[in-house]
């Protein structure tokens, strides 16, 4: 008798049970790869943010350093 009252509370759609398709939707890999692609670049953008500072000091140094020695070079003339 219980069993006949599951079968009857069974929700079909499509032909297919909800546990069913709940299976088929959990084995299913398609656009897996465009997910992790989307996590992967959204780690990256935090770790960015977070050392954002850090990062353009240290640029702005080697920028100044790279302008000053072509700054001395031109002055010297040492080029010629």
């Amino acid at each position: 008798m219980f069993r006949k009252k599951l079968k009857a509370l069974r929700v079909r759609l499509f032909g297919k049970s909800l546990k069913e398709m709940g299976i088929e939707i959990i084995r299913d890999q398609r656009g897996q790869s465009t997910t992790e692609y989307i996590l992967i670049l959204a780690i990256v953008v935090m770790i960015a943010m977070k050392f954002k500072d850090k990062f353009s000091t240290s640029i702005e140094k080697l920028t100044d350093k790279v302008t000053d020695e072509i700054e001395r070079g031109i002055s010297n003339d040492s080029y010629q």
